[in-house]
Order: C-alpha cells, then sequence, then structure tokens
C-alpha cells in the first residue's frame, strides 16, 4: 500500500517552515545583534546656549484707568421761571462768564422799578431831614428813622439784583457745553437739568495701586497712559492720591494729570495705567521660549558636565519676549537656548560653537 502525505498536510509543513524562517531570528538574535542591543550609542544634540548675567530691567505693574475731566458742572438754574433765551450751540467751547441760558425776570424788573421810585422818594427825604436836623429842626430819632428807611430800600434793591443776576446762566469755566435738556419757552427750576459743561485740556486719569506698590508713590511721579485702540503711550503725571488704603480691595486710589491739547482723549473711556515700581533694576532675563512648564512649576534646562540638567525656577515680571527669572539661577550658569522639545533631563548635549 503507498503512503503519500495528503495535499493539505503538505501545505501546513510548508507555511510552519516559512513562519520559523521570519520569526526565529527575531526571537533569538545573531551575537552581533545582541552585541548592539546591549551597547546602545547615545547621540547628543547640538544645542545654542546663554551664559546668564544680569541686566538692567524696569519692573512695572499694569492698571484700569478712567479718564475724568479737569472740572465738570450739571448746568441748573437757582431760581424757578420760563426759559426765555438760549445763546449757545451744543458741543461748541464757550469762555468762562459766557451767557448760556436767560430766564424771564419781567416781574423783577417791575419791583426794581417800583424800589427805585421809593428809593428817589427816600433820598429826598432824608436830604431835606439831615437839613432840619443840622438846624435843630427836628430829634435825632426822627433823622434815624428817616435814614433806616432809605437803607431799608437800597437793600431790598441788592436782593432784587441778586435774583435777577440769577436769571442768566453763565459757563462757570472755559469749557465744552454738551447736549441741552430743555428748549426755550420751558418752565424750569432748581431741578432741572439744563446742560453739561467740561474742562478737557488738561484731563485727569483716575486708577488704583495695589497695598503693596504704594510705598514707591510720589507727587509728579510719571505713569504712562495705554490706549487701548491704538496702543499709543501717553506720559501722565501723578498729582493727587487718597489718604487711606480701601479697606475692602485693599487698594489705593491715584489721579494724575495728562495733556489733552489735540482734544483726541474723550472723558469717560477707558485706558490702561503703566506703572513703574522699580527702577533700572538688576534682573536675570531669560527669552520666554527657552522656559519650559512642567507638573512642578516652570523650568529650564541648564548645560552641566555635557549633559542637560532641567531645573525648576521662579519667574517674576514678564515683557512681550522676556521673563525675570528670581530664583533656580546664578550668574555664569550656562542656559541651553534650542532645541528645547528634544531635551530630557540628563541627555547629552553638545554646544554649538560660537
Amino acid at each position: 500500500m503507498s503512503s503519500k502525505f495528503p495535499k493539505k498536510t503538505i501545505w501546513i509543513i510548508i507555511l510552519i517552515l516559512i513562519i520559523g524562517i521570519i520569526f526565529i531570528p527575531k526571537i533569538f538574535p545573531t551575537k552581533s545583534e545582541s552585541k548592539k542591543v546591549a551597547n546602545p550609542q547615545k547621540k547628543s544634540v547640538t544645542v545654542d546656549y546663554l551664559v546668564l548675567n544680569q541686566e538692567k530691567f524696569d519692573d512695572f505693574i499694569f492698571s484700569n484707568g478712567s479718564i475724568l475731566p479737569d472740572e465738570e458742572v450739571d448746568l441748573r438754574s437757582e431760581i424757578s421761571g420760563k426759559l426765555e433765551k438760549i445763546y449757545f450751540k451744543e458741543g461748541s467751547f464757550v469762555k468762562k462768564g459766557t451767557t448760556l441760558f436767560k430766564i424771564n425776570d419781567d416781574e423783577f424788573q417791575a419791583q426794581m422799578n417800583k424800589l427805585k421810585t421809593r428809593l428817589n422818594l427816600a433820598e429826598i427825604k432824608e436830604k431835606r431831614q439831615r437839613a432840619l436836623l443840622e438846624k435843630q429842626g427836628i430829634s435825632q430819632e426822627e433823622y434815624d428813622i428817616t435814614l433806616n428807611e432809605l437803607n431799608l430800600i437800597k437793600a431790598d434793591i441788592f436782593e432784587l439784583e441778586t435774583k435777577i443776576q440769577k436769571t442768566l446762566i453763565k459757563a462757570p469755566f472755559d469749557g465744552i457745553v454738551g447736549l441741552r435738556w430743555v428748549s426755550e419757552g420751558a418752565y424750569i427750576s432748581p431741578s432741572t437739568r439744563l446742560a453739561l459743561i467740561q474742562k478737557n485740556n488738561p484731563l485727569k486719569v483716575e486708577f488704583s495701586l495695589p497695598q503693596e506698590y504704594t510705598k514707591t508713590l510720589s507727587y509728579q511721579t510719571k505713569v504712562n497712559l495705554i490706549i487701548p485702540e491704538s496702543q499709543q503711550e501717553i506720559p501722565a503725571n501723578i498729582y493727587a492720591f487718597e489718604t487711606r488704603i480701601n479697606n475692602n480691595t485693599r487698594t489705593l486710589l491715584v489721579r494724575a494729570t495728562v495733556n489733552n491739547s489735540n482734544f483726541k482723549l474723550i472723558p469717560g473711556s477707558y485706558v490702561k495705567v503703566k506703572y513703574k515700581i522699580n527702577k533700572d533694576k538688576e534682573s536675570f532675563l531669560l527669552p520666554s521660549d527657552v522656559i519650559v512648564p512642567d507638573v512642578e512649576g516652570e523650568t529650564v534646562f541648564k548645560y552641566k558636565n555635557g549633559k542637560a540638567v532641567q531645573t525648576l525656577i521662579k519667574t517674576g515680571n514678564k515683557t512681550d519676549s522676556l521673563v525675570e527669572v528670581i530664583e533656580g539661577i546664578n550668574k555664569g550658569d550656562t542656559i541651553i537656548s534650542s532645541a528645547i522639545i528634544q531635551l530630557r533631563n540628563g541627555i547629552p548635549v553638545k554646544l554649538k560653537e560660537k
């Protein structure tokens, strides 16, 4: 009887041989391959570097500020009456003392005419009584009564003149009058808001400083105002501040003056105030892109004995491109400044020749 393997069995044997050829070398590596695995070559990374030295660094803090007019008054009348005339255009500049509104004073003028007639008669009577007193034709008491009547009329005239003056509402200072809230013919009273007048050059800026920075504060200290729309910086001078720290915010309210001769700044607008807290401070400054965030905090890679050593640091103030480092580094340290993504603590590095 002939013994022949089935075709299926032959194909299974062939498949097993192929799998063995492919995987046995990987499971049992050759001596040369084992040697390569046992002695891997560590390739060093070539990097740029910085040698640390202290530099002058101006330390700033920023605060939110509001533009205020130098002077501002809500124009109102001291007396009630019918508004007879308006003498200004909305949004126009007026000089101090310019008449802006006129209240009807017909009633006061009628009273004035009566008082002037009485004054004329009283003056004539006083003159006659004085002549008689000199000739001892009347007593001193009679003359005093006549003189007193004359003085009372003069006092009534002065009081009425004051009321007539109050029918004229004038500009209290040079400034710009805004929108008016009344029309000619309206009946107004002291509670009626007429218009707003502002003095807009110079302007004031109001902002707050945290308690810890108030020790550096003094009159005429310079600050810079940053206009959000243009990022333009405008100088201003501190002229006053509150006498106590706010109990709730632990900040001090400060005011500064700023020139506004071009009238580009508008009262009520927002600005950022840049306040210098340390002048020409010596600090370690590093580019922001060499600082690596870590679970424990911010770190940098130092170069030590041919290796990259990851070091925890503490940072201070920052600019657009630089960061102040206040702890973790020393003068003369070599800081790796390139290939940061490739670095790991302890890997070999080689400094690029400069």
